[in-house]
């Protein structure tokens, strides 16, 4: 039996443990029946462990806070391992946190994910930074257009970093300043866009090609297991030919980069778009009633900040876009979310939130097109 296999069964035997506490199920036999079955099934030798006077103690006492938190490092230290090793062999490795989605160990010194909270599933920002912290991460790059919780992260010690890009391609600049970020920083850097799958995990990859020698066949593995989408061709490319800049040109980077960026109207516009389109499918999930973990959160007002936003894009920038169309759906939603009984009119509205985020996706990509002909001109 591995070191692997010992750390996934007691992995197991904590869950079944701790998982009745959280939902309120204090039933302390249950528990353990729970941690005997898995005992018996994950492992040829589990049958045998189950009995071992050690076990039972742990499995009869009540968790503690000190428990939890003595688990919780005991799980950091076992991704920076299994993350150290895995690079040694020329992969990247899940950090295996839940609350840090899509987290992956690049490097010792480079992590890629998602941004630090989502109303969908109910992360925190706080929650994420707290597992970023036992991870040993002192800086936080964001490439996405919202604003960074830049407050958050120093209540966590860590400095935030915000350079956002698109999803046309990435500047000879913005590689540079990746780099400099991570050979500056005295513990591993976390690179995050929104959704931790496209433009996050390529500022991932150009920073390891600068600063850990990466080549194209290592990045574009890279890509895949982050599930980037190579269809950004923009992106794509930036990731796979850029040239990595040499040390001597990235130490010339200014050292006062800016917390929260200066972002361009459109950028900002479509950044806050996508949060409250998220909140709406979020509250799809419940039928449009409000959730337990973000229950100031309300459909109608969603709706209605999709739609002025919609109205506004157009304004903001790039006059070609034509949200017409978005426009019609999102009030159409808007509308059906301002009734008094949403038993009635949830499904119809899922219909046309269904629509709306088609037709914002055909528009994005319509949008992308023209910018990439025009950058390659």
């Amino acid at each position: 039996m591995s070191l692997e296999d010992v750390y996934h069964l007691r992995e197991a035997i904590f869950r079944a443990r701790i998982s009745p506490m959280q939902s309120s199920e204090r039933d302390s036999s249950k528990a353990r029946r729970k941690g005997a079955v898995l005992l018996a099934v994950l492992s040829p030798i589990g049958l045998g462990l189950a009995f071992h006077s050690t076990v039972i103690k742990c499995a009869c006492r009540p968790l503690t806070e000190e428990d939890i938190a003595a688990h919780r490092a005991s799980r950091a230290r076992s991704a920076l391992e299994h993350g150290r090793a895995r690079h040694a062999e020329g992969h990247a490795s899940e950090l295996g946190f839940p609350n840090i989605q899509n987290g992956y160990y690049l490097t010792p010194k480079i992590f890629s994910g998602a941004g630090l909270s989502d109303p969908k599933s109910g992360r925190s920002s706080e929650e994420t930074l707290a597992d970023l912290a036992l991870l040993g991460v002192t800086s936080i790059v964001s490439v996405d257009g919202s604003r960074p919780e830049v407050d958050e992260a120093r209540r966590q010690g860590m400095r935030y970093v915000h350079l956002p890009v698109g999803y046309d391609t990435i500047s000879p600049e913005r590689i540079r300043e990746f780099a400099a970020v991570v050979d500056r920083s005295d513990g591993p850097v976390y690179f995050h866009c929104h959704h931790g799958r496209h433009r996050g995990p390529v500022a991932a990859a150009l920073a390891a090609r600068a600063t850990d020698g990466w080549n194209a066949d290592r990045v574009r593995s890279w890509l895949s297991r982050a599930g980037t989408a190579f269809r950004y061709t923009g992106l794509i490319e930036a990731a796979l030919e850029a040239r990595v800049p040499k040390r001597t040109e990235w130490q010339t980077v200014p050292t006062d980069l800016p917390e929260v960026a200066s972002v361009p109207p459109l950028a900002e516009a479509m950044a806050k778009l996508e949060d409250h389109m998220e909140n709406l499918e979020a509250l799809s999930q419940n039928d449009f009633r409000p959730i337990a973990s973000h229950p100031d959160i309300e459909a109608a007002q969603e709706a209605l900040q999709v739609e002025e936003l919609l109205r506004e894009i157009p304004r903001s920038g790039s006059r070609s876009l034509d949200t017409s169309k978005s426009v019609k759906f999102a009030t159409k939603l808007r509308k059906l979310l301002s009734t008094q009984d949403l038993t009635k009119s949830a499904r119809e509205a899922k219909s046309a939130l269904s629509s709306l985020r088609i037709e914002c996706s055909s528009c994005h990509k319509r949008e992308r097109g023209a910018k990439r002909a025009k950058y390659r001109q």
